[in-house]
């Protein structure tokens, strides 16, 4: 931090800056900053002083930037614009009306989206902001997250949790596949198909491999035709396009297998022994809004 201080010139120097820049004005930007255009004109210089070079070329009646001046305005603009933004985004955290949900790519996809579209057309005035990754390993501490839904055991030190359904994944594909390449009359016969999988980010989450060991398959790995992907979302529209078998938790997927974009080859699912639960830290006081979108989201099932 102290280096920091050391480093970065008068915060005053910079806004006054900023506005000159933006107006290639220091007559407008006086204006707009409500301060004399001497004052603009002293910040301007006290800085070009500070940096050891200028930063506007100043001609008759007209002012434009240096390279070095360009350089630091692209700079400034950006910091303070990405402040200001932080700025907003606390004020509102604290005004009871802003909520951020977090979950994982496929949650926030299939099964979150419409949900939150839904709370927030009944409750106007909420900013719901969702924040979608393909980890689950979400932390709270500091991140601006009031709730989440996590895949996991519901057991987590820290944090409340509620109960949204388990998970319980079969193979899926498009009709159109199926017809091209099936039947596949058991288990074992997946073996001869195009497999689509996702990369392993959390220890527990089911695997191709796993799933044939649940149905008593052998299978050898490096036989096995597969795709491997890193988003879950992209997979799942590979295999609603035809291209694959993928592994689709049934709750998490719910709507696409209702509209028939997708089908169930097997029809034992596999219940990992995991679920999907509504989390938020301990310490986060109770309030209306937490109390409310919970509510909704368990009323959904």
């Amino acid at each position: 931090m102290q280096k920091l201080h050391k480093n970065v010139p008068s915060p005053k120097a910079l806004i006054a800056f900023e506005a000159a820049a933006r107006h290639l004005s220091f007559t407008a930007a006086a204006d707009e900053l409500n301060v004399t255009q001497v004052a603009v004109t002293y910040q301007v210089q006290k800085l070009e002083q500070d940096l050891g070079t200028p930063l506007f070329v100043r001609s008759h009646r007209r002012l434009s930037l240096t390279s070095a001046g360009d350089r630091l305005n692209s700079a400034v603009r950006y910091g303070l614009g990405h402040i200001a933004e932080t700025v907003t985004f606390i004020r509102k955290q604290n005004d009871g009306k802003t909520l951020t949900v977090a979950a994982n790519n496929a949650v926030s996809f299939y099964w979150l989206r419409d949900r939150a579209i839904a709370f927030q057309i009944e409750n106007p005035g909420v900013e719901l902001r969702l924040l979608a990754g393909e980890r689950d390993d979400i932390e709270f501490l500091g991140s601006g997250v009031d709730i989440a839904i996590r895949h996991g055991s519901g057991d987590w030190d820290g944090l409340v949790s509620n109960h949204l359904f388990d998970e319980e994944v079969v193979p899926v594909c498009s009709p159109d596949f199926l017809k091209r390449n099936g039947p596949f009359p058991d288990p074992a016969s997946l073996r001869a198909a195009r497999l689509l999988r996702l990369e392993s980010l959390a220890p527990h989450w089911i695997t191709w491999e796993t799933w044939f060991a649940a149905r008593s398959v052998e299978v050898d790995s490096k036989a096995l035709e597969m795709v491997t992907f890193n988003s879950y979302p992209v997979l799942l529209e590979v295999a609603i396009a035809g291209q694959g078998v993928a592994l689709g938790g049934i709750n998490v997927i719910d709507r696409v297998l209702e509209e028939g974009k997708l089908i169930r080859i097997d029809d034992q699912p596999f219940h990992t022994g995991y679920g999907y639960y509504l989390v938020r830290r301990r310490d986060t006081a109770a309030n209306d809004l937490l109390e409310r979108f919970t509510q909704t989201l368990l009323a959904s099932l």
